[in-house]
């Protein structure tokens, strides 16, 4: 087995004979990347919304927060579950607000 993958496991307390759900579950890595939040006619690339937090300084509750004033959605659950609930226009507009925004934001030299 591979040293770093042991490691890893002993860094969590884990034993290699521990259930294999519940390991997969306790280490990130093993989880299959999320690359797309998808609703009803669109995705969003998480990647970009990642970035786009940070760079405006929000968290998901921040996100969801904008999304249930400005769309009237509902902001219960997480924020790929208060996506998920736009129209594709919705979403599209809100693609558009937040990279605008975005690039309203002042560069660092």
């Amino acid at each position: 087995m591979d040293k770093d993958f042991i490691r890893e496991v002993e860094m969590k307390g884990l034993t290699l004979g521990a259930d294999l759900p519940a390991l997969a579950e306790t280490l990130d890595f093993l989880k299959p990347p999320d690359e797309a939040i998808e609703g009803e006619g669109f995705r969003i690339d998480l990647t970009w919304l990642s970035e786009s937090k940070k760079a405006l300084k929000w968290t998901d509750d921040t996100a969801k927060t904008f999304l249930a004033s400005k769309y009237k959605v509902s902001p219960e659950g997480t924020l790929t579950e208060v996506l998920q609930r736009l129209t594709r226009e919705q979403a599209e507009d809100f693609t558009n607000v937040i990279n605008s925004r975005v690039e309203k934001q002042p560069k660092l030299i």
